[in-house]
């Protein structure tokens, strides 16, 4: 910021830095708190089958259009577990040495301030960009996340 500018902070990012202190979050974290794989992970796999399968439609949609930018699209189940990710190879394999993986968890007593996480606690679509990230190691990206819901409206 310059030229007299002021940083005006995001409300659901002073609260969700507050619940990460509240969470005794580690500023330092690289990995995830939780991370679930072999037969647990297939079990949440297996019950998530429908919303993977339609959401995967969209998120190649949307890699088409941005292919080649240096992005990357995950979804996660309403805990924060990431079901499914894909990308452009470089950014994907940053991805990858921070275990952003399938089975990771993005809420926020895990990570930190992201937006998958703070989106849901917010319940409602968020941007995190830069230092907004609790955790040092994400202070490189900027991410936006929205909450999708059932017919039912429920997340």
């Amino acid at each position: 910021m310059g030229n007299g500018e002021i940083a005006v902070k995001k409300d659901y990012i002073v609260d969700s830095h507050k619940r990460c202190r509240q969470y005794n979050v580690e500023k330092d974290r690289i990995y995830s708190k939780k991370i679930i794989c072999g037969d647990e992970l297939d079990k949440k796999l297996e019950a998530k089958r429908e919303l993977i399968d339609t959401s995967e439609l969209y998120m190649n949609k949307l890699y088409d259009f941005v292919k080649g930018s240096n992005f990357f699209c995950l979804i996660t189940d309403e805990e924060g577990c990431i079901l499914s990710i894909i990308g452009d190879a470089g950014i994907l394999s940053e991805a990858i040495s921070f275990k952003m993986v399938r089975g990771a968890y993005m809420d926020e007593r895990s990570i930190g301030t992201n937006s998958m996480g703070t989106a849901i606690a917010e319940d409602k679509p968020v941007q995190v960009s830069g230092e907004e990230h609790y955790i040092k190691s994400y202070h490189r990206w900027t991410c936006s996340a929205a909450p999708i819901r059932n017919p039912m409206g429920e997340m």
